[in-house]
């Protein structure tokens, strides 16, 4: 399948700029995540893509070949939406045949790509049925065939699962994952939710205000913000303000802040332009809760008093204040109390040293 490429795309609704100059690449056989809060423009780009929206500037490369203004059904790209739209008059194979019928294909090829998409996806014993006759689960899983049955270049995913309850929403990412991977199609997934996006991606691209501001792999997105905005949108995130007191090197910075000096190791994307005010960013799992304070030349250590908890189950979760009266969000299998005093120890390179804004 060929590579999707998007150049410079911006699309206005009156005054209301939706997409301002989104580039994006999708690799062959990959699928690339669009995430962000409601608003930011996400689905209007997968409308763009899909050809449902025409963009007022850039353009849109499938392969190399320009298809900015093909209409939808000249694009070859299967769409899941987030309501499902499947058609409660026709039962499940005559759902998925539906697009297969108006291209004029033969019968028997109707009848294999049918029972071939519907297998894939666990539902061919079910072919006979209506969709008031099914789940949610099921009823998207034949939105999803219907989409697999055109052979399309591209699928587009619009928030395919956030009609459904918590556990079958962690089954179905599951399956779309491991169906693409068995299929190598190339997709497009739009959603909220950082867990499914973190799931389903072989890359992320993290979308603001209209605007895509990161893109990476999601280990890197989350350990690597560029900002401040893609750092706590991934997630908890404990900012503390802080100035830059020395720099050792390349990789590691000191940050002098109320809890008291903080060692950073920074990466290539900060390196050689830091000083001044910053923000440091701490995940609230990278903290290990000591009952005493240990000096460490190589981690941070610092002091809280515990401030309140919440049991997790497997985990409790700890607010705790620290010097200059900064409340932590830390994470840990150790049983505390409110009002102990503890020590939490930190490596350099939990730290994450984070521009401000978007």
């Amino acid at each position: 399948m060929p590579e999707l490429l998007l150049e410079g795309i911006s699309k206005k609704y009156g005054r209301v700029e939706a997409v301002k100059n989104v580039d994006l690449t999708v690799e062959n056989g990959k699928i690339v995540s669009i995430l962000g809060p409601s608003g930011c423009g996400k689905t209007t780009t997968l409308r763009i893509i899909a050809g449902l929206a025409m963009p007022d500037s850039g353009r849109i490369l499938l392969g190399g070949k320009d298809i900015t203004y093909l209409p939808p059904e000249k694009r070859n790209m299967g769409m899941v939406f987030q309501n499902y739209a499947v058609w409660p008059h026709m039962n499940v194979f005559e759902n998925v045949a539906f697009p297969l019928r108006s291209k004029k294909m033969s019968k028997e090829e109707i009848d294999r790509r049918v029972k071939e998409a519907l297998e894939m996806v666990r539902m061919y014993e079910l072919r006979e049925r209506y969709p008031h006759q099914l789940s949610g689960g099921q009823q998207q899983r034949v939105a999803l065939a219907r989409a697999l049955a055109v052979y399309p270049e591209v699928v587009l995913l619009d928030e395919p699962l956030s009609n459904l309850d918590a556990r079958l929403r962690e089954e179905m990412r599951i399956e779309i994952r491991e169906l693409q991977r068995k299929l190598k199609f190339t997709a497009v997934y739009v959603t909220h939710d950082q867990l499914e996006a973190f799931t389903i991606s072989d890359k992320i691209a993290v979308m603001n205000a209209g605007r895509i501001v990161q893109v990476a792999e999601p280990k890197e997105l989350y350990f690597n913000p560029s900002n401040e905005f893609v750092a706590n949108f991934l997630g908890k995130l404990n900012i503390i303000e802080g100035d830059v007191e020395e720099i050792l090197g390349d990789s590691i910075i000191i940050v002098r802040t109320p809890a008291g000096r903080i060692k950073a190791k920074i990466g290539h994307r900060l390196s050689g332009n830091l000083k001044g005010k910053v923000l440091i960013g701490i995940r609230p799992s990278s903290f290990r809760v000591l009952s005493k304070e240990i000096v460490s030349s190589e981690n941070n250590v610092i002091s809280g008093v515990v401030v309140s908890s919440i049991f997790l189950g497997e985990m409790y979760e700890y607010r705790v204040e620290i010097n200059g009266g900064k409340i932590l969000t830390v994470t840990s299998s150790e049983e505390l109390k409110e009002g102990d005093v503890i020590y939490l120890e930190f490596s350099p390179e939990k730290v994450q040293v984070l521009k401000q804004g978007t």
